[in-house]
């Protein structure tokens, strides 16, 4: 068994992720150094091992930063199905120049909300999400993210599960057991360029 991306530490088994807590530090220090101080996190249930260590990253890069962490500024969404009068109040109610978003689904549909609410990105609040996927290259404005390289990731556990087979390695309570973690990237687009 390989785990990639979405992992538990209560399974013992080879797993590949990325740097999550990482890369979202990066993430929210690069908002920061635009001169955003109100930064918002749109997050999953913690019960997702990434979004829990993108918060952890988020939490960090403000506190380091000298931010005062605010919950109220913490969004937590349902990953299967999106309110968008939930959104709407959310940008409505709190001061917010910035926000990071711990996937693609979340940051475009956190665009349309600030777009129907009358406010301009990147101009009024910027947005970082993560997954590098079509939708972030072809928004308006074009989405920055965080690239996972998840075909870099879906080689390696392959290659690990490929191994683990090849060798044949009896099952004992002496089988060790890999994480493999990848380098997540930062790809600047429109929706933080000032």
């Amino acid at each position: 068994l390989v785990l990639f991306d979405r992992v538990t530490d209560e399974i013992e088994c080879d797993k590949v992720i990325i740097n999550d807590q990482e890369i979202a530090y990066e993430a929210t220090k690069k908002l920061i150094g635009s001169g955003k101080r109100k930064i918002a996190l749109v997050t999953t249930d913690s019960y997702f091992n990434v979004s829990k260590k993108r918060a952890e990253g988020y939490k960090a890069a403000l506190e380091d930063n000298g931010i005062s962490f605010e919950g109220k500024r913490v969004l937590t969404l349902p990953y299967e199905e999106i309110e968008k009068s939930k959104l709407e109040y959310f940008f409505s109610e709190n001061e917010i120049d910035a926000v990071l978003c711990v996937n693609e689904i979340f940051a475009i549909h956190c665009m349309g909300a600030i777009q129907k609410l009358g406010m301009k990105i990147p101009d009024d609040i910027s947005i970082i999400g993560f997954t590098d996927g079509i939708l972030s290259r072809y928004s308006v404005p074009s989405l920055t993210t965080v690239a996972q390289h998840g075909e870099r990731m879906g080689e390696i556990a392959a290659e690990m599960l490929i191994e683990k087979i090849e060798t044949e390695i009896e099952q004992d309570e002496n089988e060790t057991y890999r994480t493999e973690i990848i380098e997540a990237t930062l790809i600047e687009r429109e929706s933080t360029q000032n």
